[in-house]
């Protein structure tokens, strides 16, 4: 932890704001969305499969939204989109707080994903190019550190404050991230942050899906992340329906178990990075997706509090391993002038996440949670099989062009 810190210390003050930042939006937005789907309940009466779908429609628009958010800030600066999205996403939680009815919340999630969208690749493609480059991957970890540590205080405070169940955690998030994007504003201008674009052409939609067109190893990681946020997506939202279905607390069981999420990340993190770091990225997903099938098999099987928290650890640990290296590995394969298009063509992972809750709704509701945790394992398996399709072309290529250079 000690070498983290000092990590910390030495990167770029927007990096270090950026990271920052991350922690307490991260610990605000959690007093909301992890409980979204029994307040969508409580407020408009709605079934499980409607509710998975309207939460479904905030990660579709995400995916749409990431399409054009990366791409567009590669043409005309981070800067100005980074701080339009900030804006535009803490009035998105004001109006969650003081709406009532399903249409409504459709659209404000929506409008949340797009935000999302447009902000998240945006800052990690900043925060990439204002580091050299042998610190990027302590970025990619501290960056998830500082999300998991939100995401631990976040659950616990919406419940054990009695918010789960009002719209007062909305609230508070949208005057978190209205503060944060005011400072970002001024930490930007203060630092005479250049809002420098990579092209002076126009931007086009087509130009993205050349990109995916052209690289085949990228195309196999969208359908790896796909299938890996799918799995992810069922502890996000499906797991809660369940354990406040079919277990006595199931709520406090569920903050239980977001705790543990984020603290196994605080104290894992360093030492299985450390740990991983002298083997290769794709060798470190492949761990990862072991201990992610071994914890949805868990939650499958589990009848009660500790069977469900080993499961959560052990599912855990397959985070730690997946997430940062899953980022290495589009840094690695992103050229260095269509980076913001490259992270921003990972929004097309948010599929799994659209499709997630929607469809895990519907199984939960026809074949209960045992079924829908069996699918979210398979789904890892063929996360896993994706990317070490795509990792392999894309070693090819490599291959091929040094051979090129060397002729």
């Amino acid at each position: 932890m000690f070498s983290q810190i000092k990590e910390f210390f030495g990167l770029h003050p927007v990096i270090k704001f950026l990271l920052l930042g991350t922690l307490v939006t991260k610990a605000a937005k959690s007093m909301t969305t992890p409980f979204l789907a029994i307040y969508l309940h409580q407020e408009t009466g709605e079934g499980f499969g409607v509710i998975g779908l309207v939460i479904g429609l905030g990660y579709f628009a995400t995916t749409i939204g990431g399409i054009i958010g990366g791409t567009l800030s590669d043409r005309i600066g981070r800067k100005s989109v980074m701080l339009c999205s900030i804006f535009i996403w803490s009035v998105v939680f004001f109006l969650f707080g003081i709406v009532h009815t399903i249409l409504w919340f459709s659209l404000l999630n929506i409008l949340s994903g797009l935000c999302h969208s447009f902000f998240e690749p945006v800052s990690k493609a900043l925060m990439v190019e204002l580091a050299d480059r042998k610190k990027r991957l302590s970025i990619f970890s501290l960056r998830y550190l500082a999300i998991n540590i939100g995401g631990a205080l976040g659950p616990l405070l919406g419940t054990y404050l009695g918010l789960v169940s009002s719209g007062t955690p909305f609230i508070i998030t949208g005057s978190v991230y209205l503060c944060y994007a005011l400072l970002l504003f001024f930490m930007m201008n203060k630092l005479l942050l250049q809002n420098k674009s990579n092209s002076k052409k126009e931007f086009h939609l087509p130009f993205i899906f050349k990109t995916l067109k052209k690289d085949i190893a990228l195309r196999f990681y969208i359908a790896g992340g796909i299938f890996l946020l799918f799995s992810y997506s069922q502890m996000e939202s499906t797991l809660l329906q369940y354990l406040n279905l079919d277990f006595v607390n199931g709520v406090k069981i569920f903050s239980t178990l977001i705790t543990i999420n984020a603290v196994t990340v605080i104290i894992l993190q360093l030492p299985l990075t450390r740990l991983f770091e002298r083997y290769k990225s794709m060798t470190t997903i492949s761990a990862g997706s072991v201990c992610c099938i071994i914890g949805n098999i868990g939650f499958a099987l589990s009848n009660g509090w500790l069977t469900f928290c080993i499961s959560m650890f052990i599912l855990t640990v397959g985070e730690i391993l997946c997430f940062p290296s899953m980022n290495v590995l589009m840094d690695e394969l992103a050229p260095d002038s269509m980076r913001g298009t490259y992270y921003g063509a990972q929004n097309f992972y948010n599929v799994g996440e659209f499709i997630g809750p929607w469809l895990g709704g519907i199984i939960l509701s026809l074949f209960g949670g045992t079924t829908i945790f069996l699918v979210a394992a398979l789904s890892i398996c063929f996360a896993l099989t994706a990317y070490r399709i795509g990792n392999r072309k894309h070693r090819f290529v490599q291959l091929y062009e040094a051979e090129v250079m060397n002729k």
